[in-house]
């Protein structure tokens, strides 16, 4: 499944069918996201209110436009702030699968109709709640790692697998660039190197053996 399937899906487990396909709660939580996302970047409560006062005095637009808008200016964000939305994208779904109870308690809170969220806190997740495979690796590996967000303890998933591939990918390079030291054709970057060498290096890295 696509990522965009993937958050339908975390949504219909999360607040059944009647609150996912509900056009303007989920609008409520896209405009709330967007607005913590401007404040955590220095956007002020009076620029923001300014520019609620002009979108809502503009013609209606297509959501079609409106929503690929969204998309393109969120890139575009991204990309100011030197971050990768997909990887973000990917930290916050893993983050709402563990936070699943505390989410669902909170949104059992909210008022009908009304665009704001619930008022409990998050809370730590329950031992309960299902974990998802990796989206790097495919891999069963997760493991639960607090973060503190917004002042409050959140959990979220770390993969053992990726970061144990992360750290010998690191040894393998620094292997690769002591020995290439003084070869003007060496390769720039990890990522620039055959798949065959990358290979080789990781299981010298592996095995702490000299070179063939």
């Amino acid at each position: 499944m696509n990522f965009q399937e993937r958050v339908g899906y975390w949504m219909l487990a999360c607040f059944g069918l009647d609150d996912t396909a509900s056009v303007k709660q989920r609008a409520f939580r896209m405009l709330e996201e967007a607005n913590e996302l401007a404040q955590a970047v220095g956007v002020t409560a009076e620029e923001a209110h300014q520019l609620v006062d002009y979108v809502q005095s503009r013609p209606v637009g297509d959501p079609v436009q409106e929503l690929g808008g969204v998309l393109l200016t969120v890139s575009g964000l991204a990309t100011a702030l030197n971050l990768d939305m997909e990887h973000a994208g990917e930290m916050e779904l893993n983050r709402c699968w563990v936070n699943l109870p505390a989410i669902q308690a909170k949104n059992a809170t909210k008022k009908a109709d009304s665009a704001l969220p619930g008022v409990l806190p998050p809370a730590a997740p329950s031992e309960a709640t299902a974990q998802p495979p990796c989206t790097t690796c495919r891999r069963d590996t997760l493991h639960k790692v607090a973060t503190t967000v917004h002042g409050e303890t959140q959990w979220t998933w770390a993969c053992t697998t990726c970061e144990e591939q992360a750290a010998m990918e690191s040894k393998a390079w620094d292997l690769y660039c002591d020995e290439t030291r003084n070869n003007r054709f060496a390769a720039e970057s990890w990522d620039k190197l055959p798949q065959t060498v990358r290979d080789r290096y990781i299981l010298r890295a592996r095995t702490n053996s000299p070179p063939a």
